[in-house]
């Protein structure tokens, strides 16, 4: 059977179910990643509802603005299509935490998810950096191999190419126990809080400490870790 007539053949069945009992099928995880998306020359927004876990998407809805009263109607629908989340992933725009919590219970885990949180992570790193260039300019000394390597030195350390490496390594050499070190450890430190954590439990006691080491770093543009 060619594609097309599979699509086709695999469409017909689902037309022929209700969308509770397709979204029943898909197995939803329990965490939920919901997403925007604004097409060019629309004026409004794309809904996007995902299985974090799997990456599959469960639901797509229009919304002509993103207001909490908007996300709270689209929270209600899926809810009572079946999909009722445990925990709930989304960017750090301010009307989806507000409206969590009235619809799917106020235990629900919500988590902002890593890339714009890093982003977020990244322009502070960045003032770090320009920060203490500034120093070193006020004091005659030469940092524009800073400039030059600010990319790599946010970059993700696994994904380091060789030529990367002798670059940071020089770095190091030439700035330990400065900014640029702390800058390395703790952006490290965060990731390894999203990637390595293999519970809620064991995230928060890494960011807790983390916590009490920020005031040693010498890094003091970070308003990132809150408590909260």
């Amino acid at each position: 059977m060619s594609k097309s007539k599979l699509k086709i053949k695999k469409r017909k069945e689902a037309d022929k179910l209700d969308i509770k009992e397709i979204i029943s099928r898909l197995n939803f995880s329990g965490i939920l990643c919901i997403d925007e998306y604004k097409p060019k020359r629309y004026k409004g927004y794309d809904l996007i509802d995902s299985d974090a876990k799997i990456s599959r998407i469960l639901y797509l809805e229009k919304a002509y603005t993103l207001g909490r009263g908007i996300v709270k109607e689209h929270f209600q629908t899926i809810k009572s299509l079946g999909i009722k989340p445990w925990a709930i992933i989304f960017d750090m725009r301010a009307c989806f935490p507000k409206a969590v919590k009235p619809v799917f219970g106020k235990d629900i885990i919500i988590q902002y998810d890593y890339f714009h949180i890093m982003k977020i992570i990244h322009y502070h790193l960045n003032r770090a950096m320009a920060e203490y260039r500034r120093i070193l300019k006020e004091q005659g000394i030469d940092s524009l191999d800073i400039w030059l390597a600010r990319w790599v030195i946010l970059k993700n350390m696994e994904r380091w190419s060789f030529k990367e490496c002798r670059i940071i390594e020089g770095l190091l050499a030439k700035y330990q126990g400065t900014t640029i070190e702390d800058i390395l450890i703790l952006k490290q430190k965060i990731r390894g809080i999203f990637i390595s954590s293999k519970n809620q439990q064991k995230a928060y006691l890494k960011r807790i400490a983390l916590q009490g080491k920020i005031g040693i770093l010498r890094i003091n543009t970070l308003p990132i870790l809150s408590s909260s």
